[in-house]
């Protein structure tokens, strides 16, 4: 084989490599990247709520206002006001969590009446594969009832405005509203003591 070609067909074999290596270092490095942004995204997530549950506790033991300034959500904030609980859904394109398992990542326990003097609330999170690489996952933070045994005690969300929001530039205020005291709404039939958080989502 002449000179030439010999050049010609080692120049060839060589960007055939660099391709190769330029396509594998894609396929395989693309997934870690995307993992790493989820794994983030996911610890933000998580940070967020456990604020948002700081925020709220401290309004509902000491009255006041919280201001949450800057708010980004991934997907949807939901305040689902009927089961008092506020639910944070997004997606992510690799398993982060392990699926179909309910992880507790903030209070005692998520039971749905304890003693007074536990969290009076609790934050859960659950992930399931959707499609392909895709999965939804959902934060829970939930609100309950702490019970004596004459009484029962809670922290109840109200929703002022908006009922769901995503994206980016959110304000959230949290602020204290008037208690209620209802007779035989508590667990067991209990007087049930009501101490009322307005949430403004906008």
């Amino acid at each position: 084989m002449a000179k030439g070609q010999t050049e010609i067909v080692s120049a060839v074999l060589l960007m055939g490599i660099m391709v190769s290596l330029v396509v594998g270092a894609y396929f395989w490095g693309v997934p870690l990247i995307e993992k790493q942004q989820d794994v983030v995204r996911v610890d933000n997530m998580n940070k967020f709520m456990k604020s948002l549950h700081e925020n709220i506790k401290s309004v509902a033991k000491g009255g006041g206002r919280e201001i949450m300034r800057n708010v980004e959500i991934p997907g949807d904030l939901f305040i689902d006001e009927q089961n008092n609980r506020i639910i944070l859904g997004f997606t992510s394109s690799g398993s982060v969590i392990q699926p179909g398992e309910q992880i507790i990542v903030a209070g005692d326990d998520n039971r749905t009446v304890a003693p007074l003097g536990s969290d009076p609330g609790f934050i859960t999170v659950k992930s399931e594969k959707i499609a392909g690489r895709d999965y939804a996952i959902q934060m829970n933070l939930v609100y309950r009832e702490l019970a004596t045994s004459t009484d029962s005690y809670k922290v109840q969300l109200r929703i002022v405005g908006r009922p769901k929001i995503g994206g980016s530039n959110h304000l959230i205020t949290i602020e204290a509203a008037e208690s209620e005291d209802i007779a035989g709404q508590g667990e067991g039939g209990k007087t049930l003591h009501a101490t009322n958080v307005r949430v403004r989502m906008e």
